[in-house]
């Protein structure tokens, strides 16, 4: 059972008309809830909410409605860094970054088992796609796109949906 009605959230800032609404989805706990995404020149400037998903009808936790923020941010890393062999921190390709995630994950899953490892933090879309590929894909239960204690929110709006 999703929210009985909808509503549409909006956190928007803008100088202006925006220049195009691009559909996502909320990137805090990889449940998939709707959104659009505000651009203006070629940067993020809002989000608001979908009432016609099924899962948040338009709605958002306080860190969904601010998530964009941080995409403007002047320190926002813009580039894969990946840890040298004596542990500092340097940039590396986008296909070094994701060869090294699959080796460490592959490393894991052989070690382990499906249920070895969990996800860390990520962008929009990356969760949704995370949550399917680890269900289906890796056949596991155990997923947290989100390891920072933030997520209380989500859990308060999950039991207010679905309990």
């Amino acid at each position: 059972m999703s929210w009985e009605t909808e509503r549409t959230d909006i956190n928007m800032y803008s100088q202006g008309d925006i220049d195009k609404w691009v559909y996502s989805t909320c990137n805090i706990c990889s449940i998939g809830c709707g959104c659009y995404i505000a651009v203006k020149d070629e940067k993020i400037v809002g989000i608001k909410g979908n009432s016609a998903h099924p899962i948040n009808r338009g709605r958002f936790g306080p860190k969904g409605e601010n998530q964009w923020y941080a995409n403007n941010s002047p320190d926002r890393l813009l580039t894969p860094m990946i840890r040298d062999s004596s542990g500092k921190l340097v940039p590396a390709t986008w296909d070094e970054a994701m060869n090294l995630m699959v080796k460490k994950a592959t490393d894991s899953l052989k070690q382990r088992g499906s249920n070895s490892d969990s996800t860390g933090q990520g962008l929009l879309e990356d969760y949704y796609t995370i949550a399917k590929f680890r269900r289906a894909g890796l056949q596991t239960h155990l997923l947290d796109a989100n390891t920072r204690l933030c997520t209380a929110t989500t859990e308060f709006c999950l039991l207010q949906s679905f309990c």
